[in-house]
């Protein structure tokens, strides 16, 4: 492609040209040496439609004889075709290059959600396992409130023997101080289990206190996750819609582009006729 637009070129500099097109050459020249392909192609367009017009109505003067004749006539006429190809490439092969570049973003950007997605999923399964063991001290709790209800039962069986010893005080004496030294041990006994079993419902209630604590200092975090996750999911359709929409007008291009490659025949006799001076 660079091959066919500096033969354009120097075919454009070998000819007897105007100031004005001399200028536009020159520049799609400096435009070419810089590595601006696509603005030189079209310099060089516009300075062969330039010499072509000048050509057929320009004036001439015994000084300046007229250069152009019916073969660079033909010879420009050839110059534009292989010029507007070129374009024509140029353009196919930046649209495919974005192409490409739009694929492989979206692949990157539905990776990145994917990996997101799977660590908000093991965020969850972390969150129903704390829940699984705060339901499994909710049992411990319950089942030890069961206990205390049992040891208070035979604490009030206790004192009622205690009040029917002392109904009985007047028939056994002798029995009754040692029933009451049994009672008084069993008594200290009891205080001591009651002691013990209320320090730890006590650091059981702590602990269901923290839990509790814990479990409404996550809801609002899963209820963000949730709608991140929501918000992420209309992003990725958004997304998607816009690159089909992008896919569908890149191949309308890339149809336009692939006809314009291949001009039909009587147009191209009507270039070469108008490129003719009468």
């Amino acid at each position: 492609m660079n091959q066919t637009l500096e033969e354009v070129l120097f075919g454009l500099q070998r000819m007897n040209l105007s100031p004005n097109v001399r200028q536009v050459v020159e520049e799609a020249a400096e435009l070419l040496a810089n590595g601006r392909n696509m603005e030189a192609g079209a310099l060089i367009e516009k300075a062969e439609a330039m010499a072509i017009e000048k050509a057929k109505s320009g004036p001439r003067s015994d000084a300046h004889p007229p250069a152009p004749t019916a073969n660079s006539e033909q010879v420009l006429a050839g110059m534009v075709g292989k010029v507007a190809n070129g374009i024509a490439e140029i353009l196919i092969g930046a649209f495919r290059e974005l192409e490409t570049h739009i694929l492989d973003e979206s692949r990157k950007l539905n990776s990145s959600f994917q990996t997101q997605l799977e660590s908000l999923g093991g965020a969850v399964t972390s969150l129903t396992s704390l829940k699984e063991r705060f339901d499994l001290l909710n049992n411990v709790v319950s089942e030890q409130k069961a206990v205390d209800a049992a040891v208070q039962q035979q604490c009030d069986q206790i004192s009622v023997a205690v009040a029917s010893l002392k109904e009985s005080d007047g028939r056994r004496e002798a029995e009754l101080g040692s029933l009451r030294r049994e009672t008084r041990d069993l008594s200290a006994v009891v205080s001591a289990h009651m002691e013990s079993v209320a320090g730890r419902i006590g650091l059981q209630e702590q602990e269901l206190s923290n839990l509790k604590a814990i479990v409404l200092e996550i809801s609002p975090k899963m209820t963000a996750y949730v709608e991140r996750l929501d918000a992420q999911g209309d992003i990725i359709q958004s997304l998607q819609e816009q690159q089909s929409r992008r896919t569908a007008a890149l191949d309308q291009i890339l149809g336009v582009l692939a006809g314009l490659r291949t001009p039909p025949a009587p147009a191209a006799n009507a270039v070469k006729s108008a490129a003719i001076p009468a």
